[in-house]
């Protein structure tokens, strides 16, 4: 037997409810809310009056459903996540409601278009790339696919923006087609198409520069720096190990392949083992005895923690006897103890700025695609603080 609960909760109020305490139209109400000068200031006071009484909304997919603009920006993250995403996510839906837009998240990874931005196609512009009103996404090999249909708000996506691991988060490359405004962040720089769009650039060699010359001023013996990453690797991972030797040779020293490492990663983040990995890299050095007197910057802070972790279990103490830097300074590096030093990632900024761009592009769909790029900085903290340290070397 079906039963009925009651509710005290009131439906919303439309712009029905509006027209009806004003005395006037729909669509007088309409214009008072969208174009305010085409109406009398005494009906639009009316209106108004109405609006506030009643606590009206306007529902921006009605309103999308005749603008073909949702308001709705779409985030794909990669097919590998970190907990460094979920700062990029709160930064993206904070400065996209600052500007009216809400995000809506999506995955990439699976080799196949989402169907967000096929269905997009159906409704905006489909075959040309943003400043190729001609179909230049067409000579580039980005050619447009049938748009299937679908059902709800998804077909109405205003832009794409993309978080890219490596080459194969490729979903931007079909928005790009269909021809809605894309924005990449930290992209690969060395394939062919990433240029025909807006990009974010994250210049992680100062950040690795900084910290690995902090490990070389600390009295750390070269031989014994190390860079350790997780698998896969990515082409962030191959830029920081670069810097990381870069740094190296610039200081006179000719870097050996062991002091860099790709470590296992379990679970969904790239390069967050869940401290793992990182354990597992110092265990290899503590079955010899032979930790003490090492230093290591680590791709993420989640392998810094592992290590951390594997010199506590076996009495190392951090500084004094090991020196860890890890990178991202997620909010767990100021707080465990001794505090970890970091690399700080700007995904927020990233995240910012992409919302910055895209709505730019949205507006100037012929401009030139453009590129910002945002630096890494050390944060030094106690566990690579030569001063924090109360003996060793």
């Amino acid at each position: 037997m079906s039963r009925r609960f009651a509710t005290n909760q009131k439906r919303p109020a439309s712009i029905q409810d509006v027209a009806g305490a004003a005395g006037c139209s729909a669509a007088t109400v309409s214009r008072v809310l969208n174009n305010p000068e085409m109406v009398s200031p005494a009906t639009a006071e009316k209106v108004r009056k109405a609006v506030a009484e009643l606590s009206y909304r306007p529902n921006p997919f009605a309103k999308g459903l005749m603008t073909r603009s949702s308001r709705v920006l779409a985030l794909l993250l990669p097919k590998l996540v970190s907990d460094l995403h979920t700062e990029v996510i709160r930064a993206a839906e904070s400065a996209a409601e600052r500007n009216g837009f809400c995000v809506l998240l999506a995955r990439d990874g699976t080799g196949r278009a989402h169907p967000a931005i096929h269905s997009a196609a159906s409704s905006k512009n489909p075959g040309a790339g943003f400043g190729s009103p001609d179909g230049e996404a067409n000579r580039n090999g980005l050619a447009p696919r049938s748009a299937p249909a679908l059902h709800g708000p998804l077909h109405l996506t205003d832009g794409v923006m993309q978080i890219v691991n490596d080459d194969s988060d490729s979903l931007w490359r079909d928005a790009y087609a269909a021809g809605l405004p894309v924005v990449l962040i930290d992209p690969p720089t060395n394939t062919a198409d990433s240029h025909l769009v807006d990009r974010i650039l994250i210049d992680d060699a100062i950040g690795v520069s900084e910290a690995t010359g902090h490990l070389l001023a600390s009295g750390v013996s070269p031989d014994r720096i190390h860079f350790v990453s997780a698998a896969p690797e990515t082409h962030t991972t191959l830029r920081r190990t670069e810097a990381f030797m870069a740094t190296l040779r610039s200081a006179g020293v000719i870097p050996r392949k062991d002091q860099t490492a790709l470590v296992p990663s379990t679970g969904t983040g790239s390069g967050a083992s869940s401290g793992s990995g990182g354990y597992m890299w110092a265990a290899g050095y503590l079955s010899n005895a032979d930790l003490a007197g090492r230093a290591v910057l680590t791709g993420s802070d989640e392998i810094a923690l592992g290590v951390l972790q594997a010199a506590q279990d076996h009495n190392i103490r951090v500084p004094d006897q090991l020196r860890i830097i890890g990178f991202g300074d997620t909010r767990l590096a100021p707080l465990v103890r001794p505090s970890l030093s970091t690399v700080r990632v700007p995904l927020a900024e990233a995240a910012d700025a992409a919302i910055d761009l895209l709505i730019a592009r949205m507006a100037h769909n012929d401009a030139p695609p453009a590129t910002i790029t945002i630096s890494t900085r050390l944060f030094i903290r106690e566990s690579s603080d030569r001063s924090a340290a109360s003996g060793g070397f």
